[in-house]
């Protein structure tokens, strides 16, 4: 049985009218295996996309379609590793797809960076995840959003 995902492109559609990603340069924390980065990085003008889980960057990066090569850059690192290596002041715009639980964690590593700190695109599931990084970037850096994950069964099984 094959799963497609977002199969109408709702998410899609919907990511795109939150943010205009049009030669924007984007920090992805939390990419995984790459399920929101395909789906936007084409309008970017690069995208570094950044995961602790090194099995989920080697998937990510085996599956980086050819015309993305040298403008989606994945790496594996933790949030706290990248701030601090990094200057987050070149990016237009972050998108938080990391687990709800790693907010609290990920928002004090980037503490002491806040001022240079892109505005986020939250797509994090829970409760309180968007003030919660308010109270550390400021008010007018959150954009509020909710992925719904649309899967379709081409077959009952």
């Amino acid at each position: 049985m094959t799963i497609v995902k977002d199969p109408e492109g709702i998410e899609t559609s919907t990511l795109h009218g939150m943010v205009d990603f049009k030669d924007c340069s984007v920090l992805e924390v939390g990419c995984g295996d790459e399920r929101l980065t395909w789906r936007y990085a084409e309008q970017a003008a690069h995208v570094t996309a950044i995961d602790p889980d090194g099995k989920a960057v080697e998937t990510a990066r085996a599956n980086t379609p050819a015309k993305l090569k040298g403008r989606v850059s994945f790496l594996v690192s933790t949030i706290e590793d990248f701030a601090k290596s990094s200057n987050e002041s070149s990016f237009d715009v972050a998108i938080f797809a990391l687990k709800s639980y790693d907010t609290q964690a990920a928002l004090e590593s980037i503490r002491p960076y806040a001022s240079s700190f892109p505005p986020v695109l939250c797509l994090q599931n829970g409760v309180e995840n968007e003030p919660t990084i308010r109270s550390v970037l400021g008010e007018n850096k959150v954009i509020t959003a909710t992925v719904t994950s649309a899967v379709q069964r081409r077959a009952i099984g």
